[in-house]
């Protein structure tokens, strides 16, 4: 299993979190995108190990997209490109808030305030008094990448 690098991103600022094998918290912030970005880069360079799950941007076609979509879009691609793979593969995973929420709630309609419960329910011994719903989120897309991630190694021992 590797360290996972879960990013809900967002125009400006994006919450992020770094998970460790056994369900550690290592760092967690809600901070603007540009050092994110450097941080991207280190880890992806410096970590052969590591993980980038980042939440996919979901928008019905046919419909009005507003401004700050199309740069959190663009915020996307970056950290993608920064973290040294720009499509998905091996070390990168983009999750649609739909699966995380069928992982973590078993609903594809659960409300962020199931899917907040759920994580505190998994990290029991966790203040998350201090966390803001991107950390609580970017935990959430963190967590669902680090179970596919022991799923697909128990499916080939």
């Amino acid at each position: 299993m590797r360290t996972v690098l879960g990013i809900d991103p967002g125009p400006e600022k994006s919450g992020y979190v770094v998970l460790a094998p056994g369900d550690n918290i290592i760092a967690r912030d809600h901070s603007w995108n540009r050092p994110l970005l450097s941080m991207c880069a280190r880890m992806g360079a410096d970590d052969e190990a590591a993980h980038l799950a980042i939440e996919r941007m979901q928008y019905r076609r046919g419909q009005y997209a507003p401004a700050r979509v199309h740069r959190t879009s663009e915020w996307v691609g970056r950290f993608l490109y920064a973290f040294g793979r720009l499509h998905e593969g091996e070390r990168c995973t983009c999750y649609y808030p739909s699966r995380v929420k069928a992982h973590l709630c078993r609903r594809v309609y659960a409300q962020k305030k199931s899917i907040a419960e759920a994580i505190k329910a998994r990290f029991p011994d966790v203040n998350f008094k201090a966390w803001n719903n991107h950390m609580i989120d970017a935990l959430a897309i963190a967590v669902t990448c680090m179970d596919k991630q022991g799923e697909q190694n128990d499916g080939k021992k």
